[in-house]
């Protein structure tokens, strides 16, 4: 998805993504800290990471979430487990994959979305809208997504005598990163989230758990019953 929509800013601005997002999005709100694609100039900011481990992957294959399709997908190539703290990895534009963030940034990125700020409100509205949803062939999972973000409500749901209950809104969207990182907004209740760690975990393909009690606090909080 993410090279798709990349030819097409490319071929409508001349632009590839990574500069067209710096140029009309993140130096024109508050000079967000998001890159696709770092520059020479902010890589000593770069944290390293400690990468997913090929073997830790390759043990835990026989469990129901991954399959030969997550272990292509992980492990061909590799880069995802062991090369992402090279300077040409954090240099590369790969639209969906390599973005470089402070968990602040990625906030105020979705709050600038919330506000109207980056698209028109009716454009908001299609963006908390299923598109297309079904059992993922990588993570074995059900997925959501609306107009290039998912869905993620359903994934949070905790257990109750009423069955499951959703623990955001329904109107929430946002993405997970590879190894745990995540952020995303909640037009219902205004609220903009993001998390990201150095710690990649192999536990998860979706909702990291980390990120999870973070949310699940945030929201007992709003809603004190949950």
């Amino acid at each position: 998805f993410g090279w798709i929509v990349g030819e097409l800013i490319k071929r409508v601005t001349g632009l590839t993504v990574g500069e067209y997002f710096r140029r009309h999005v993140a130096t024109q709100h508050e000079e967000l800290d998001i890159y696709i694609g770092v520059p020479t100039t902010e890589l000593e900011r770069v944290a390293d990471v400690l990468p997913l481990q090929h073997e830790a992957l390759m043990a835990d294959q026989t469990k129901p979430r991954f399959n030969d399709m997550a272990i292509k997908a992980f492990s061909n190539p590799a880069s995802m487990m062991y090369g992402t703290n090279s300077h040409r990895w954090r240099q590369s534009e790969i639209p969906a994959a390599n973005g470089h963030a402070t968990a602040l940034a990625l906030a105020k990125f979705y709050d600038l979305l919330l506000s109207g700020s980056l698209l028109p409100r009716e454009m908001i509205a299609r963006c908390s809208e299923v598109q297309v949803e079904g059992i993922d062939a990588v993570t074995n999972q059900k997925l959501q997504f609306s107009h290039g973000f998912m869905l993620l409500s359903h994934s949070l749901a905790r257990s109750s005598a009423n069955g499951e209950i959703s623990v955001m809104p329904p109107s929430s969207f946002g993405h997970p990163g590879a190894g745990g990182s995540l952020a995303f907004v909640d037009p219902e209740n205004k609220i903009s989230f993001a998390y990201v760690t150095r710690g990649l975990a192999d536990s998860t393909l979706l909702v990291d758990l980390r990120a999870r009690q973070l949310i699940l606090a945030l929201y007992s909080m709003l809603k004190p019953n949950l």
